[in-house]
Order: structure tokens, then sequence, then C-alpha cells
């Protein structure tokens, strides 16, 4: 469980993160985004990834959870990776 929960805001942070770029924002919102935006998707998306190692050191603690960190992170990166393209063709 709180595994899948590191998952998701590992995930949810690399979204903020490429959300706070102008080329993502218009290719999944379809408009630019407010000045301000970025900085609190910045702030947010590493505020989620944070978290996400917080907690998996918690739960393996140094040695173990900071290599689960990264692979859950960079698992949770690959599926946005491939997901991302796909976001500008679904139906509205």
């Amino acid at each position: 469980m709180s595994v899948a929960l590191a998952l998701l805001l590992c995930f949810g942070g690399w979204g903020a993160l490429a959300l706070a770029m102008p080329r993502h924002a218009r290719q999944v919102l379809g408009h630019g985004t407010a000045p301000a935006r970025p900085f609190l998707l910045r702030l947010a998306g590493g505020c989620w990834l944070g978290l996400g190692g917080w907690l998996c050191l918690a739960i393996w603690g140094w040695r173990i959870g900071l290599v689960a960190w990264f692979g859950i992170a960079g698992a949770a990166a690959l599926v946005l990776v491939f997901l991302l393209p796909y976001i500008q063709r679904r139906p509205l």
C-alpha cells in the first residue's frame, strides 16, 4: 500500500514538473500557463517527489529506500513519458 502511494506521489510530482513547461502545458491544457503557475507547479512537483522519497526511506531505511525511490521515480517517469503523447489525442 505504501509503495503504491510512493508511486502515485512520484507520478504526480513528475506530472507537475511536466506541466510547468510551456510546451507540455499547451499540449495537455490547450493553452499556456499563467506567469505564477510554473513556479507553483515546480514547487509542488519537487515536494511530491520529496514526499515519495521520504516515504521510501521511512519504509526501507537509507540503504534500500534510496535505491527503491530511484527505481519508483524512474518507473513513474517512464509511465508519464509514454502517456504524455496520447493525452492530446483524448476525446473532449
